[in-house]
């Protein structure tokens, strides 16, 4: 069972890792539920030691779940949730203002908009001392 949990465990990272690396904020998003999801696997792993309820009195105290793993879990499913919305969001914003999510087409779109400006901070220190002298 140890096995199957660890291979689970390495599927959701590796799966996560390579969709946060594919260059697309949707994919972004995608990778990091994944990776929240292993991690809230990672946590409920640990603390798959005993079956009954933490109540007391406790006949066994070998065969208690620990609370602790279940409180953590439950943080992290819920930080995970409000992150991938909030990346949602934005993607959303992005795709709106740029009419794309690839990551090189946003690079693009950002630099020619720099040099549309035409920025003394962008030109050098030469060029921001003649206009101010």
């Amino acid at each position: 069972m140890t096995l199957l949990i660890a291979i689970a465990f390495g599927v959701l990272v590796g799966g996560g890792l390579h969709l946060m690396l594919k260059g697309d904020a949707f994919k972004l998003a995608a990778g990091t539920l994944l990776l929240t999801n292993s991690a809230i696997l990672l946590l409920v792993a640990t603390g798959r030691g005993g079956n009954e309820a933490p109540l007391l009195p406790v006949d066994d105290p070998r065969h208690v779940a620990d609370p602790l793993v279940q409180a953590l879990a439950l943080t992290a499913a819920v930080i995970g949730f409000g992150t991938t919305v909030l990346l949602l969001r934005v993607a959303l914003a992005v795709e709106r203002s740029h009419g794309s999510l690839l990551v090189h087409d946003l690079v693009a779109a950002e630099v020619a908009h720099g040099e549309d400006e035409g920025s003394p901070a962008e030109e050098g220190p030469a060029a921001a001392e003649e206009e101010r002298g």
